[in-house]
């Protein structure tokens, strides 16, 4: 709670959607016995699976500004203009295969 976490943000384990739909569930919904905690910030925690795979997934926390939310914005302003939808070309295959 020191990095700015709420206590129900780790904790909690109840909410108005079925788990895990929503944001109301805290970080222990997420973690089983075998797992362990990594890297904890302001921003994220660092859930890492148990060996040998030891993937690592982050739990974000939604009471903090995230940096690809600031992406969304240019010159102060929304981003309201839509994206250049680029069209991809077929190529002649030389090869004979039509895969």
């Amino acid at each position: 709670m020191a990095q700015g976490w709420r206590e129900a943000r780790l904790y909690q384990n109840r909410g108005r959607f079925r788990f895990p739909c929503g944001e109301d569930y805290g970080l222990v919904c997420f973690v089983d016995g075998d797992f362990a905690l990594g890297e904890v910030t302001r921003q994220s925690i660092e859930i890492v699976g148990p060996p040998p795979w030891e993937t690592i997934l982050h739990f974000y926390n939604p009471d903090v500004e995230q940096p690809w939310q600031s992406l969304a914005y240019i010159s102060n302003r929304p981003f309201s203009k839509p994206a250049k939808i680029v069209e991809w070309e077929t190529i002649p295959s030389t090869s004979g295969n039509t895969c």
